[in-house]
């Protein structure tokens, strides 16, 4: 049954994506370069967006610091706690609060924690910005490009993290929270940090500094905490691994999405890059042939 639902869901997505691309088709061609032109800019600050917040560590400021490290005094103290946490779901598996997880568990029929997927929210992204191009929407296409963006940035550092340490995830841990080793190790070492929660927590951060939602924005942020706490439940990862998730998720969402939102207001495109310089990253044709130039400058 939950595959035969896994299925809908995922047959769904490609039928939006499908007509988002015919739509698309659609377009009538004498706004065709224009749209072209703007896809092409979208994709060269979607690039901008991730390197910039990549680069954020080099120039962050004392407030900066500080707030990392309150955020890292939080990650240690739920360190702390994480096999109690683990024991008192599984010793409550009928609390209210574990059935209000149960929509954002594995299996499901909603499908709700396949949102923190990166297989779910790049087609979703897709969409959106198909749609966006289809019907020359800047939000739309902002709402897609950024998303992506944000969840491309936060994939990359957390697969890099897999690479750095290995945790036993709680599945297999028999209640060790500190059973952590240096290096790469197999799929049930891979529970530090919660990619789930990352990945809904920066697209959900995103679109709340981009865009006014109003009352859809606490909405956003509770499906976003859910997803990451439906993962603790499932024994993927500690609570440890999903605060740090959310919080990576959320320091690159904001990043991004207020960068999109100034850059909508009219502002100029910020490309800060490492110790003050600047991101260079442009298109051009050189003798007929296509050129791509990324690179580093700083003015002394």
């Amino acid at each position: 049954m939950a595959i035969t639902e896994r299925t809908s869901v995922r047959a769904l997505t490609a039928h939006l994506l499908a007509v988002a691309c015919a739509t698309a088709c659609l377009a009538s061609s004498a706004d065709a370069q224009r749209t072209l032109k703007s896809v092409g800019r979208d994709f060269e600050y979607g690039l901008r967006d991730i390197l910039h917040v990549w680069a954020s560590p080099l120039r962050a400021d004392r407030d900066e610091w500080m707030t990392f490290a309150a955020s890292a005094a939080v990650v240690g103290a739920t360190l702390v706690i994480d096999d109690d946490v683990q024991r008192a779901m599984a010793r409550h598996p009928r609390s209210a609060f574990m059935r209000g997880l149960e929509v954002f568990r594995e299996g499901h029929k909603t499908g709700l924690i396949d949102l923190g997927s990166g297989k779910r929210l790049q087609p979703i992204s897709g969409v959106l910005y198909l749609l966006g191009f289809a019907f020359d929407s800047r939000a739309l296409r902002d709402a897609g490009m950024g998303c992506a963006s944000t969840q491309q940035a936060n994939i990359l550092v957390h697969h890099g993290s897999y690479a750095i340490i290995s945790r036993e995830r709680p599945l297999t841990a028999n209640g060790d929270q500190y059973d952590i080793e240096l290096g790469a190790g197999p799929w049930r070492e891979h529970s530090f940090y919660g990619g789930h929660a990352g990945n809904i927590m920066g697209c959900v951060t995103y679109w709340n500094e981009r865009f006014d939602l109003g009352p859809a924005e606490p909405v956003l942020y509770l499906v976003a905490i859910g997803v990451g706490l439906g993962r603790v439940a499932d024994q993927r990862h500690w609570l440890s691994d999903t605060f740090t998730g959310m919080l990576v998720g959320h320091a690159f969402g904001r990043v991004i999405g207020r960068r999109a939102r100034a850059r909508a207001d009219g502002a100029p495109p910020q490309a800060l890059g490492p110790f003050g310089g600047e991101l260079l990253l442009s298109t051009g044709r050189s003798s007929g042939d296509q050129t791509v130039v990324v690179g580093w400058r700083r003015a002394f």
